[in-house]
């Protein structure tokens, strides 16, 4: 039966560096894929929240004069 590489790391209780490399830059792409979306979320909210404030200003105005 000859050796592969899935082999040796299965009994390691730590995981070599070219695993942590490969793990490490599984996360990064994950982050940046979802970083886009959730800037996107965050400024399309805080708009909808100025103009919300922009709103009840404007009615608070009209209601005093």
């Amino acid at each position: 039966m000859a050796s592969t590489c899935r082999d040796r790391y299965r009994k390691r209780k730590y995981l070599s560096g070219s695993q942590k490399r490969a793990l490490a830059k599984v996360e990064v792409a994950k982050n940046e894929m979802h970083g886009g979306a959730i800037k996107n979320f965050l400024s399309l909210h805080l708009l909808r929240v100025d103009v919300v404030r922009m709103k009840k200003a404007k009615n608070i105005q009209e209601m005093a004069t």
